[in-house]
């Protein structure tokens, strides 16, 4: 009796039971149905923070790495390699003998020339000795010269009184009037010797003649020099021989290539920049340096040169792109670094070192003007904002949002303005790529 009463309150309290839970569920289906009549659907959503970051923006290119400093040697004319003095890796100093090609007796000509020139020189030093002794010599005829003018106008003067008085003949006075005149020439040619002694000049055959000797002998051995200079190859530079093209016994025609010497510390990679990356580009704008033979390594360098002129090139679709050449300086370390290597440089064009920044795909156009999907209390709030720099990660903000914020990533296509939303855990922006 007494457990046939329990049972039944037993079977009581599940009827209970059952119809709370049923209570329930119905008014969670009754607001399920209401907040779908509304539209009010809770989207889960990737989401990021708004956040003081460093940003830059950067321009990558690649090309070849060459030497800054380099002297390329080549043949004027046909010789022979005599000798080769130095090897590939060799380090060498400026005036330092390289190769020495046959030309004859390049020395013996040359030492011929320097003595020709030894005695055109002495001879002309000879003759500008003795200008001392010429210049007082002109001077005493210049005195003569003057004294015979002096008689000679005294003579001249008489001579025309008396005509006049009928004392002597016309021929007479004529024959002083002539006198008069050899006087004055003779004095002037005695003033003009004078002057070109003491002016320094060096007039006279045989001076002339001793100029045009020491000209001719200074170009015979000028051209003897260049003979034998290009016979004896020498180094311009201080640096390192990184390549010999020719062999010892070699004929060598004109413009071959006989051996490149450089400066292995100075390196240059020559690069091209697209239409649409040259405004960001300048000389002195930092630079990144990766190279394929040693991976992992980042060295630094420079922009030193921007071309001021496109230059077209045929790209891989068949047709012609404009691009601009540039030139960056690889600085510091360059151990490991080899002229011809490939190398990939990141140029950074901008950086500032505390920006408002948030992930670029957060950011939405209405027309003219840029947008992000702000979370405020679990819903989406459409705010307008001003951007500044935008990088392959992430987009500045100047102005709409600040510090802290939490922004919708995705998915922007199916978030409203004012819609429910809920940030799925676990999910973090992107970092910026270091």
């Amino acid at each position: 009796m007494q457990a046939g009463i329990i049972l039944q309150k037993i079977k009581q309290r599940k009827k209970v039971l059952a119809a709370v839970v049923a209570l329930i569920l119905l008014v969670l289906v009754i607001g399920l149905n209401f907040a779908r009549g509304r539209g009010e659907e809770v989207t889960p959503v990737q989401s990021a923070g708004v956040e003081l970051k460093e940003i830059e923006d950067t321009v990558l290119v690649s090309g070849r790495l060459r030497l800054v400093e380099k002297q390329e040697i080549y043949a004027d004319s046909d010789l022979t390699v005599k000798k080769i003095h130095v090897q590939p890796g060799d380090l060498v100093k400026a005036g330092q003998l390289l190769i020495e090609l046959y030309d004859g007796d390049v020395e013996g000509i040359l030492e011929e020339a320097k003595a020709t020139l030894d005695l055109k020189e002495a001879e002309y030093r000879m003759a500008i000795a003795r200008l001392p002794i010429e210049t007082r010599r002109y001077r005493a005829e210049l005195e003569r010269a003057e004294a015979g003018m002096a008689a000679a106008q005294s003579k001249y003067d008489r001579y025309k009184t008396l005509y006049s008085q009928g004392a002597v003949s016309a021929q007479e006075f004529e024959a002083a009037e002539v006198d008069l005149k050899s006087a004055g020439a003779q004095l002037e040619t005695a003033r003009v010797n004078l002057e070109s002694r003491e002016s320094g000049s060096i007039p006279g055959d045989e001076i002339l003649s001793l100029e045009a000797g020491l000209n001719v002998a200074r170009a015979q051995f000028d051209k003897a020099q260049k003979r034998y200079d290009h016979a004896n190859v020498k180094a311009e530079v201080d640096g390192m021989v990184f390549s010999i093209e020719v062999s010892e016994g070699d004929a060598v025609a004109p413009r071959t290539r006989l051996l490149t010497v450089g400066n292995p510390d100075r390196l240059e990679i020559a690069v091209s920049i697209g239409e649409g990356d040259s405004s960001k580009v300048s000389s002195g704008q930092r630079a990144e340096i990766k190279a394929a033979a040693k991976p992992g390594k980042k060295y630094s360098g420079a922009v030193t040169s921007v071309s001021p002129g496109a230059v077209a090139k045929s790209n891989d679709r068949g047709g012609v792109s404009m691009e601009i050449p540039v030139i960056i300086q690889v600085e510091g370390d360059t151990a490991g670094l080899r002229p011809g290597y490939t190398a990939d440089v990141t140029i950074i064009t901008t950086e500032k070192k505390s920006s408002l920044v948030i992930p670029y795909e957060a950011v939405a156009e209405d027309g003219d003007k840029k947008f992000v999907y702000v979370i405020d209390n679990s819903r989406a709030k459409k705010t307008y904002i001003q951007t500044g720099l935008d990088t392959e990660l992430y987009t500045e903000v100047t102005g709409g949002l600040k510090e802290g914020d939490r922004i919708v990533i995705s998915p922007l296509d199916k978030i409203k303005d004012g819609g429910g939303v809920k940030e799925v855990p676990g999910i973090k922006a992107p970092q910026e790529a270091k």
